[in-house]
């Protein structure tokens, strides 16, 4: 959690004081955790009042494992948007076996949200477009920008996006189990490297997102053939040199069929979204004492604990970071924190461990004019008080000015 705010780079440009390279960014597929921590848990999980939370449960423990185990320095969580998407344009049946999302999960997704916001993590969704996509977009314009991606995701087609910077944290039993997609991973599983993904989904198909495929063709002779013409446009340019003329029969019949399955199984990035403005605002600052609330209301008491060696963590780095600030950074610390009053004009030396801890103390919230639980609906099915407080995190101004200075990556 550290790097993004410590990381100095004394390269004489006055722009550029941070350097963003030494940082992780995590970015989540909102849908498919919450889908995957929905049927994986029992449905027993819920409050005293009744309200099933399995699904937040799980898509929380998820987060905090996340952050517990990565340390990243920025968090984006996309979701798919309401509504037919540019693929049904593409082929109408596209997702249709799946079942329509139930309206006790449709109810956790607000709770999920809620939970989101309380950490400070930027929700994204595009009309027409789903969480993949959104993430394709942002790997295509902060890749450069960042030593390490991190995405979590149980989507086959999202391996398409691994590299030697970029992984893939994919759920493969209950919430907890996870493996971690490297390109050496993802070929040792499937057999063809990662930007093949979707030609090898073009031909085998996908009947989690009901992509049709070549009839007949399953995994190995996918497999097979992608490992040898590695694109789909390769393997038809060369259908002559197939010995099998069942095989080539087939492809030959069901181009057409083979050419839409790969056009839905590769990830769009072309959409109207200001990626730069996306990261400039999305600040990696925790709420904490939302959290506890949220979780006190949720009765997530196992939670609290996790949630506390994060809080223990965070604010050790806030501490190693407090020791960099520059002169600017220390006088927008003191615009609001009251601990800090009339700092505008202290040198860093004068951070000193007193007044750091003090920092700590009060770090948790101060009064401020930010939004509280948006949802009365919420608040009403779990029998819970009103929150009194509105809050605001002190040092929110110190991230803008930092973010701020990535502009031009």
């Amino acid at each position: 959690m550290s790097n993004l705010l410590s990381n100095k780079e004394n390269t004489g440009n006055k722009n550029n004081k941070y350097d963003t390279k030494k940082s992780t960014l995590v970015l989540i597929d909102g849908n498919n955790l919450a889908y995957r921590a929905y049927y994986a848990l029992p449905k027993t999980i819920a409050t005293s009042t009744g309200v099933q939370t399995n699904a937040v449960f799980g898509f929380t423990s998820m987060l905090l494992k996340i952050v517990e185990e990565y340390q990243p320095d920025l968090l984006i969580c996309a979701f798919d948007s309401k509504g037919p998407t540019i693929r049904h344009t593409v082929f109408e049946e596209y997702k249709a076996t799946r079942k329509k999302m139930p309206d006790e999960l449709t109810e956790q997704i607000k709770l999920i949200k809620e939970i989101l916001s309380a950490f400070n993590i930027s929700l994204l969704e595009v009309e027409g477009f789903e969480a993949d996509d959104i993430i394709a977009g942002l790997v295509k314009r902060c890749k450069d920008s960042f030593e390490k991606i991190l995405i979590t995701s149980s989507d086959k087609d999202i391996l398409q996006l691994v590299s030697n910077k970029i992984f893939v944290i994919s759920l493969k039993k209950g919430i907890t189990n996870t493996v971690l997609y490297s390109p050496e991973k993802v070929y040792q599983e499937f057999g063809v490297k990662p930007e093949n993904i979707k030609d090898l989904l073009a031909l085998m198909g996908d009947s989690s997102d009901n992509i049709p495929g070549a009839p007949g063709i399953g995994f190995k002779t996918a497999q097979y053939l992608i490992s040898n013409y590695q694109t789909i446009d390769n393997l038809y340019e060369k259908i002559n040199v197939l010995d099998n003329d069942k095989l080539k029969n087939v492809l030959i019949v069901n181009k057409p069929l083979v050419i839409k399955s790969l056009e839905l199984a590769t990830l769009k990035t072309d959409f109207d979204l200001n990626f730069d403005k996306t990261i400039l605002e999305s600040k990696w600052i925790i709420d904490f004492q939302r959290l506890e609330n949220l979780f006190s209301l949720l009765e997530f008491k196992s939670l609290i604990v996790k949630l506390n060696n994060v809080k223990k963590r965070y604010f050790e780095s806030l501490k190693d970071n407090l020791n960099l600030l520059d002169f600017e950074d220390s006088k927008v610390l003191g615009k609001n924190n009251k601990e800090l009053k009339g700092c505008s004009n202290i040198k860093k030396s004068q951070f000193t461990e007193d007044k750091i801890d003090k920092i700590k103390e009060s770090a948790t919230l101060v009064s401020g004019d930010a939004e509280p639980l948006n949802s009365e609906d919420i608040k009403i099915k779990l029998n819970s008080t009103k929150f009194s407080g509105k809050y605001n995190l002190f040092f929110n101004d110190i991230s803008v000015s930092i973010l701020n200075s990535f502009k031009g990556t």
